[in-house]
């Protein structure tokens, strides 16, 4: 089983990497903005040193990386506020911080340190339960996201590649009529809702 998984993660990534493009074969102005102030961008932002301190406790399964690459998609895109499915500390303190309203709601209470209810509190980010916000995170992938695309403008997938189930369900999401825009960085899928626009695909170099 667990080579049967390497083997599609890795045939998905050699798929991927045949079909990424870079800044050159993008011709629409707001996918070759989201390439050069999202994917090649190397501002320093203000938060980067409190994540960088943050990841030094080794609790937290998640790369500098995409915690950098998710806060700056937060701050191109400008979404009042954002949604996250389940609790990852730092994803969701990248996911909130940079957006308009610095509001963060979950499906349900979840369980926060003391030290992470102060950083949360110290931020200004407002936590709230509910599902209705500007941009939504999940990493938790069913055909049950098809109905959800309806309470989103935009829709960011962890990791639709890591296996077979995730894949069918994100090349499913991107065939939805709902989506105008969606994104393959094999890392994470992004579906933009709603933008009176032909539909468009686009695999690109992450």
């Amino acid at each position: 089983m667990y080579f049967q998984k390497l083997f599609f993660k890795i045939t998905s990534f050699i798929r991927y990497s045949f079909n990424a493009s870079g800044a050159h074969d993008l011709h629409s102005p707001f996918m070759f903005d989201f390439f050069n102030e999202v994917i090649l961008a190397e501002k320093e932002f203000y938060a980067f040193s409190l994540f960088r301190d943050i990841l030094l406790n080794k609790k937290y399964l998640v790369s500098l990386n995409r915690v950098f690459f998710l806060f700056r998609w937060v701050h191109f895109y400008k979404p009042k506020n954002v949604y996250v499915d389940s609790k990852n500390f730092p994803i969701s303190l990248a996911l909130s911080l940079p957006c308009l309203m610095k509001e963060l709601q979950f499906c349900s209470e979840i369980n926060l340190s003391t030290y992470e209810q102060g950083l949360f509190e110290s931020n200004n980010v407002k936590l709230s339960e509910g599902i209705h916000a500007e941009l939504g995170y999940f990493s938790l992938i069913d055909h049950s996201l098809n109905s959800k695309l309806a309470l989103f403008d935009c829709m960011l997938i962890e990791s639709p590649h890591e296996n077979k189930a995730k894949e069918l369900v994100w090349n499913d999401l991107c065939k939805n009529k709902r989506v105008s825009i969606s994104i393959d960085l094999f890392r994470f899928g992004i579906l933009l809702m709603n933008r009176n626009q032909v539909k468009e695909h686009f695999v690109i170099k992450m």
